[in-house]
């Protein structure tokens, strides 16, 4: 499947397909890169759920032609094809969010900071009133960083940070999963909150900062600790 991936990336990179274009057959793409038709057919569902590639029945499948799908185009593929090495993802994460609060701290609106606020205050509501459930918190935690990204007040940041939120979904939610470190995030985003609601860039940097090491705590200590068990 990763081949299949991959070569599709190559396709679109080398510009063999633009957006619009119509992709070679399951048969075909199977025959050129040597795989089984199933692993092409599973390959272009995961596409198809990242908005790479629209699949039309009867008709085919298609390189995704408006910039909702395609705006972040080889990154995307980078990410899905490689397995996404967990601390530098956290990396990733923690360069797109320094820069972010810094952009907001100069250009958000009134209203723009009063919303990150009503975000932070639905999750503290959340986990203040007793709710356990981690994908209910965790839809709260993610408006949060959607918040995040429209108060930039620009379309390109708000949606290279949309999909990186989405890509630690999962993850996002075993952090609600552990009342330790549910209570930890929820403090770490009250700090974040107040301090664009302050327009104080360095300590918004710093919750930032504090969040990212928990991340790096959370996703490559269990990693490490199964190697060491493998």
């Amino acid at each position: 499947m990763d081949l299949v991936i991959n070569g599709i990336k190559q396709m679109v990179v080398t510009g063999r397909v633009r957006p619009g274009d119509r992709l070679p057959t399951e048969m075909e793409l199977a025959a050129s890169l040597s795989v089984s038709r199933g692993s092409v057919r599973e390959a272009m569902k995961i596409l198809s759920a990242f908005g790479i590639v629209d699949i039309i029945r009867g008709d085919g499948t298609y390189v995704a032609t408006s910039m909702r799908k395609t705006f972040f185009g080889p990154l995307f593929f980078s990410l899905i094809a490689s397995k996404g090495d967990a601390e530098r993802l956290v990396e990733l994460r923690e360069m797109v969010e320094l820069g972010i609060v810094r952009i907001i701290a100069r250009n958000a609106s009134e209203e723009d900071l009063r919303e990150i606020e009503r975000h932070y205050e639905a999750l503290r509501h959340q986990i203040e009133g007793g709710e356990r459930n981690p994908k209910t918190l965790a839809a709260c935690d993610i408006a949060f960083h959607r918040a995040l990204g429209r108060a930039t007040k620009n379309e390109l940041i708000e949606r290279i940070y949309g999909f990186l939120i989405e890509y630690f979904a999962h993850a996002i939610e075993k952090v609600h999963e552990d009342e330790t470190s549910r209570l930890a995030a929820l403090r770490l985003h009250g700090e974040l909150a107040a301090a664009l609601h302050a327009r104080d860039a360095r300590r918004a940097e710093e919750a930032i900062e504090s969040y990212d090491r928990g991340w790096v705590r959370l996703l490559v200590a269990p990693r490490n600790q199964t190697e060491q068990h493998s």
